[in-house]
């Protein structure tokens, strides 16, 4: 078979990077001020970051040692936060892209399947609060927005292809591939 794909993001600052390919394993470790597009991972994992934008389709999601972070998830198991997490806002997936169906079949994952508001703490020294208050929240609807991919299709696509790419960075996400609650739906259709 292939060998496994492994993307690592390490010590970046300021920095926007987008993952347009299927990995079977994400790194982002010691990162700040960022904002990371990843297309499909079957395991991610974030550590030591803080003030990060994360945008990630996953099999599994493990969160650990992280501060003031939002995660916008496709994930078909309960993310887990471990260790000493704060401020960290969970919202459900909210990108397209033309390859995404593709990425996600290559990367072994439903877009059927969404446990992106049901985490797991673990190892936390604040497991005697309510509710993990200060560890997560769930980001509210109308805070939630539409994240737009600015790229075209692969080389090789054709016309149709970037037409679909054009219409499907204006739209939400497509019901097959992560498609948020509806009360979010309705708060993007709103603010646009």
């Amino acid at each position: 078979g292939a060998s496994p794909t492994c993307a690592k993001i390490c010590d970046c600052r300021d920095a926007t990077i987008y993952l347009l390919f299927p990995a079977d394993f994400l790194l982002i470790s010691n990162c700040t001020n960022c904002t990371i597009f990843a297309g499909a991972a079957a395991f991610a994992q974030t550590l030591h970051s803080s003030n990060l934008k994360v945008v990630a389709a996953c099999g599994t999601k493990v969160i650990s040692n992280c501060s003031d972070c939002a995660f916008f998830l496709g994930a078909n198991e309960c993310p887990l936060l471990i260790g000493d997490n704060r401020h960290v806002s969970l919202a459900p997936y909210n990108a397209r892209y033309a390859n995404l169906d593709s990425d996600l079949q290559a990367a072994g994952l439903s877009g059927d399947v969404n446990y992106w508001n049901l985490p797991k703490v673990i190892d936390s020294p604040y497991v005697d609060t309510q509710e993990h208050a200060g560890v997560f929240s769930v980001m509210a609807p109308e805070k939630w927005a539409v994240f737009s991919v600015p790229f075209l299709p692969r080389k090789g696509q054709g016309q149709a292809a970037a037409a679909a790419a054009d219409s499907a960075m204006a739209a939400l996400p497509s019901p097959s591939a992560f498609a948020p609650p509806k009360a979010y739906q309705r708060s993007a259709e709103a603010a646009t």
